[in-house]
C-alpha cells in the first residue's frame, strides 16, 4: 500500500507540467471540405426461420365412376384392302445342258429338263455322263488304262394336294470300271499281259420309287409319310439283287411335344452262282420329343430284326438327344445317343469300292452304340461352328483287303475281299461355315479318328485323319471362282501273300482343286476346273493309283 502512495506522489509533478503545456496550444481548426458522415454495413444473419409441424393430415377421398358409353353418330365405313404389286418371278429355263472335255480322255455331259412353273405339280428328267480312259503308271509295271464311266438317266414327278405331296420316279444307272490295280511287284506277274477286256466290270441298277407325305399344320391332325421302292441290281457276272423296301412314319404334334413311330421293311433277294442267301431287315422305332423354351429333347428306341436264310438276330438300340440353347444360338451344347444296323448289300459295297470280288457277300454291321456330344452355334449371321467328340461300339466291322488265293498259280491282287472285327471308334471333329452376303462362302471340316480292335493289327484302309475345305468367291455377276482341298491321313493295307510281313503304309496326301466360271449371258456360261494341282501321288485303294494333275474345260447353256 505504501508503494502505491509513493508512486502517485512521484507522478504528480509530471501531470502539472503537461497541463501547463496545453494552455499554450493553437486551438484554431481549418476545414478543407464539408463534413460527410458515413455508416458502416451491419452484419446480417442469413438463417431463415423454419417451423416444424409435427401434425400430418392425410386427405381421404370417396368417389365412384358412372360408366356410360359414348355413342357416335358417325357410321364406320370399310376400308378396302391394300393391293400389293406381285413381286416379279425370276425366269425359269426348262432345259439346262452342260458339256466338257479334259486330259486323261475325260468327258462330261449333263442335260436337265424341268416342267414350267405350276403350283399343283412338277415333273422332269435328267441324264448324267462321266467317263475317263486315261492311263496311270503301276508300280514296277506298265502304264495301263483305267476305263471308268458313270451314266444315269431318270424321270421324276411331284403332285401337290391340299394336305399332302405325292412324288415318284424311275431311274437307270450303269457304272463301268476296270480292275487295273495289278501287282507287278510279284515275280509271278512280271510277264502278265494286261487285258482290259477280261478285267472289265460293270453294274446296272433300275430303280422305281413312290412316296407320299402329309403336311397338316395344326395339332388336331395326325401326320404321316410313307414310301415304297424297288431296285434291280446286277453285274457283269449276272449276279442279281432285288431290293424291296417299304416304310413309313405316323406322328402327331402337340403344343410342345411330338410323338411318332416309324416302320421300315427291307428284303434283299439274291440270285447267282456265288450267293443266293436272302436278307430281311425289319425296324420299328417309336419316338417322343419335347420342346422347351431353351431345350429340345427326345427319347426312343429302335427295335431291329436281321434275318438271313434260316438265321436271325434281334437288336435293341436306345435313341435320344438333348439340346440346350440358353445363349440365343451362340452357344448350344448337345448330346446324342443312338444305334443302327448297317445293311451291307452288294449294291452298297460296290458303290463304296467297285474293285471288290464279283458277287462278294458281306455280312451286316451292328453299330451297337453311337454316342456324340458337342457344342454348336452361330457367332454372327455370317459365321457358324460345330465341334464334337464321339464314341462308337461296332460289331462285325468289315475291312477291305486285297484278295489272295493260295491255290491259284497267279494272284493279281487287283480284287478286294473283306475281313471282320469288333472295334471301338473314337472321333473328334469340328467344322465352320462362313457366308458373306452373296459373294463369299467358306466351309471347313476336320476329323481325327482312333480305333481299338479286338483281333486285327490295324483298321485296314481306314484313315486316322480327314480334312475338307471348300470356298467360292463371286467377283462379279459374270465371274466366279471356286477352290477345294481334301486331305487324308495315314492308312494301312494288310499284306496278304505267301509270307506274312508288316502292314503296308499308305502315305497321307493332299488333293487341291481350283475352278473358274464365266457368264457370257444369263444363258451361256463357260468353266474350267483343274484337279490335283499339286500332282499328289496316292492310291485310292492299295495298288490303285489316282490321276495326277488333270483338268476340264466346258460350256453350259440354259433355254
Amino acid at each position: 500500500m505504501k508503494k502505491i502512495i509513493y508512486t502517485l506522489l512521484a507522478l504528480m509533478p509530471l501531470t502539472a507540467m503537461a497541463q501547463k503545456e496545453n494552455k499554450d496550444l493553437n486551438k484554431q481548426v481549418e476545414v478543407s471540405r464539408a463534413y460527410e458522415p458515413t455508416i458502416n454495413d451491419a452484419s446480417k444473419l442469413n438463417i431463415m426461420p423454419k417451423i416444424t409441424d409435427t401434425l400430418k393430415l392425410a386427405p381421404t377421398f370417396k368417389y365412384s365412376i358412372f360408366s356410360k358409353p359414348l355413342e357416335s353418330s358417325f357410321p364406320v365405313k370399310q376400308i378396302p384392302a391394300a393391293k400389293l404389286v406381285a413381286e416379279p418371278k425370276p425366269d425359269l429355263y426348262n432345259f439346262y445342258i452342260r458339256g466338257g472335255i479334259g486330259n486323261y480322255m475325260s468327258t462330261l455331259f449333263d442335260i436337265y429338263y424341268n416342267s414350267p412353273r405350276n403350283e399343283a405339280y412338277s415333273y422332269g428328267m435328267y441324264f448324267n455322263h462321266r467317263a475317263s480312259t486315261g492311263k496311270v503308271g503301276l508300280e514296277n509295271g506298265p502304264d495301263v488304262n483305267t476305263n471308268n464311266s458313270k451314266n444315269q438317266v431318270a424321270i421324276f414327278g411331284k403332285k401337290i394336294f391340299d394336305k399332302a405331296i405325292l412324288n415318284g420316279g424311275v431311274s437307270y444307272t450303269r457304272n463301268k470300271n476296270l480292275f487295273y490295280g495289278v501287282n507287278y511287284s510279284d515275280p509271278k506277274n512280271k510277264d502278265y499281259s494286261f487285258n482290259k477286256d477280261s478285267l472289265t466290270q460293270y453294274f446296272n441298277n433300275v430303280r422305281v420309287d413312290l412316296g407320299i407325305k402329309s403336311f397338316y399344320l395344326d395339332s388336331t391332325h395326325i401326320n404321316y409319310k410313307g414310301f415304297v421302292a424297288y431296285d434291280y441290281y446286277n453285274d457283269k457276272a449276272d449276279f442279281v439283287e432285288n431290293h424291296f423296301n417299304v416304310g413309313g412314319e405316323v406322328y402327331k404334334f402337340f403344343p410342345k411335344d411330338y410323338m411318332g413311330v416309324g416302320l421300315n421293311i427291307l428284303h434283299i433277294g439274291k440270285s447267282g452262282s456265288f450267293d443266293t442267301v436272302s436278307n430281311t431287315v425289319v425296324s420299328i422305332a417309336p419316338m417322343l420329343k419335347k420342346y422347351g423354351d431353351i431345350y429340345t429333347a427326345s427319347i426312343g428306341v429302335n427295335f431291329t430284326n436281321d434275318s438271313w436264310g434260316v438265321n436271325g438276330k434281334s437288336y435293341f438300340f436306345p435313341v435320344g438327344h438333348l439340346t440346350i440353347d440358353a445363349a440365343g444360338n451362340f452357344f448350344v451344347p448337345y448330346i446324342k445317343i443312338g444305334g443302327y444296323l448297317e445293311v451291307n448289300s452288294y449294291k452298297k459295297i460296290t458303290t463304296e469300292n467297285p474293285f471288290v470280288l464279283p458277287s462278294l457277300y458281306v455280312e451286316n454291321t451292328a453299330h451297337k452304340m453311337v454316342l456324340t456330344g458337342g457344342i454348336k452355334g452361330n457367332v454372327s449371321a455370317s459365321v457358324s461352328y460345330n465341334v464334337w467328340g464321339g464314341y462308337e461300339l461296332i460289331d462285325h466291322q468289315y475291312f477291305f483287303i486285297n484278295h489272295y488265293n493260295k491255290t491259284a498259280k497267279r494272284n493279281l491282287y487287283n480284287n478286294f475281299n473283306v475281313i471282320y472285327d469288333d472295334i471301338q471308334k473314337t472321333t473328334f471333329g469340328g467344322e465352320v461355315a462362313v457366308a458373306v452376303k452373296n459373294y463369299l462362302e467358306i466351309g471347313a471340316r476336320a476329323e481325327v479318328f482312333n480305333y481299338s480292335l479286338d483281333n486285327e493289327e490295324k483298321a485296314w484302309g481306314m484313315p486316322n485323319f480327314e480334312m475338307a475345305l471348300n470356298a467360292s468367291y463371286r467377283h462379279s455377276q459374270k465371274l466366279k471362282f471356286s477352290a477345294s482341298i481334301f486331305a487324308i491321313g495315314n492308312r494301312y493295307a494288310k499284306n496278304i501273300g505267301p509270307t506274312i510281313t508288316t502292314p503296308i503304309k499308305l502315305k497321307s496326301f493332299v488333293d487341291a482343286n481350283i475352278g473358274c466360271e464365266y457368264s457370257f449371258t444369263r444363258r451361256l456360261n463357260a468353266f474350267i476346273n483343274i484337279n490335283n494341282i499339286f500332282n499328289s501321288s496316292y492310291d485310292t485303294y492299295y495298288l490303285y493309283p489316282a490321276y495326277g494333275v488333270n483338268g476340264m474345260v466346258g460350256v453350259s447353256y440354259s433355254f
